[in-house]
């Protein structure tokens, strides 16, 4: 590491917010450019970019002057990334048990439609309802109100992780559940 970004991380470290302004100059770019190789969408890229940057901020205190400021942005980045693709991947497998949570839209189902929902909504609810607590809190938390991971942990005082384990856990055991009515 030079000294240049030396002197940037003791800035940064002692809440300099010009020291972030430099950095988010010199990095910002690549940063979203390296992130969008793995996510292919701008969009997203730059929200994880961006979270990037806030999380290098938030722990400006931990950080300590060991490689590039840029490798350690990319390491955070590349983090979220994967969790971001982690996370798709999931709601991708979810697919039909997150349909059946939401309302129905302005369409007009068949009178089939209906009952199918019905069904599937009431066994849907007895299924989270049979979730161990934790379990049954992180997947309403998650899906009914749509909260981050970052935001449910914040709310339940538990890590992000554990909320990716419950989470995990949870879906695992709804589709399990309810495999039959979804074939």
């Amino acid at each position: 590491m030079d000294q240049e970004e030396e002197f940037a991380f003791a800035r940064l470290a002692s809440g300099d917010p010009s020291a972030l302004d430099a950095l988010l100059q010199d990095y910002w770019v690549p940063v979203v450019n390296y992130v969008r190789s793995l996510v292919d969408d701008p969009d997203v890229a730059e929200d994880i970019a961006q979270e990037a940057f806030l999380h290098l901020w938030e722990g400006r205190g931990r950080w300590r002057a060991e490689g590039s400021a840029r490798a350690l942005l990319c390491r955070v980045a590349r983090s979220r990334a994967l969790n971001h693709l982690r996370h798709d991947r999931v709601r991708a497998r979810a697919g039909p048990l997150i349909d059946a949570m939401r309302p129905a839209g302005h369409q007009n189902p068949t009178p089939l439609q209906v009952l199918e929902q019905v069904e599937l909504r009431s066994a849907l609810q007895e299924a989270v309802d049979a979730l161990p607590p934790r379990r049954r809190e992180v997947f309403i938390l998650g899906y009914v109100f749509a909260c981050r991971h970052a935001e449910v942990a914040e709310i339940l005082g538990i890590s992000e992780q554990t909320v990716r384990n419950q989470m995990s856990s949870a879906l695992a055991d709804l589709r399990r559940t309810l495999q039959p009515l979804l074939e």
